[in-house]
């Protein structure tokens, strides 16, 4: 069964993902870890293969997938007849990234490009460096070198930038209290939120709120 796009949620709803990976486009991924909190779901690649499940993030992905699953049981000629009726050169593969540039911060490195995605989809709650590290391969040590020369900081400067991204967001377009949006980002106090806000801002939440 493949699931494309939204898609996906119908499967869900369905009860036909709980042992498998969803993948699902950046846009949706909070949505569907609220409404499918015991799914295992992920919004860095643009499709996946997972046993007897397929699901893609939607768009041009539908394509990759279709020509990476004709390939796998039918042929490579097979799947290059069916690039060239889609009008494409290439297919991409199971290993591209969903082409998201993170609301802070900008990286051409694939390894650094994933981390931050899964940032951005687990802003309520910390994903360890431990955790960040095993998903791209990569020692602790070695993504926090990684954040080091490609960034100029740590994961943890990296994550809470991250957050405070998402919270001027949306301070801009709710009127939601402060106390409200800082747990939504991963706060834990509207102090703390106002700290590190005003840290990275050089404003507290109030001011960028009223300065808008």
């Amino acid at each position: 069964m493949i699931g494309v796009c939204a898609g996906t949620f119908v499967l869900a709803e369905a009860g036909l993902m709980t042992q498998h990976y969803t993948c699902v486009s950046w846009l949706h991924f909070r949505v569907f870890r609220a409404l499918f909190p015991d799914h295992r779901v992920r919004a860095d690649r643009i499709y996946n293969l997972d046993k007897q499940r397929d699901s893609c993030a939607g768009g041009s992905s539908a394509a990759d997938m279709a020509a990476t699953i004709v390939r796998r049981f039918i042929s490579r000629e097979a799947e290059c007849n069916a690039l060239e009726v889609l009008q494409l050169d290439k297919a991409r593969t199971l290993a591209d990234i969903q082409p998201r540039r993170p609301l802070a911060l900008d990286c051409e490195d694939n390894r650094l490009r994933v981390v931050l995605i899964l940032m951005e989809g687990h802003l309520d709650e910390t994903l360890s460096v431990q955790k960040l590290a095993a998903t791209v391969g990569v020692s602790c040590r070695q993504l926090e070198r990684l954040f080091t020369t490609h960034l100029k900081m740590s994961p943890a400067r990296a994550y809470k930038q991250v957050r405070v991204e998402h919270a001027k967001a949306l301070l801009l377009q709710s009127k939601s209290p402060l106390i409200e949006i800082a747990l939504e980002v991963g706060f834990t106090s509207a102090s703390h939120f106002a700290r590190e806000f005003k840290s990275i801002v050089g404003q507290t939440p109030s001011q960028f709120r009223q300065a808008a």
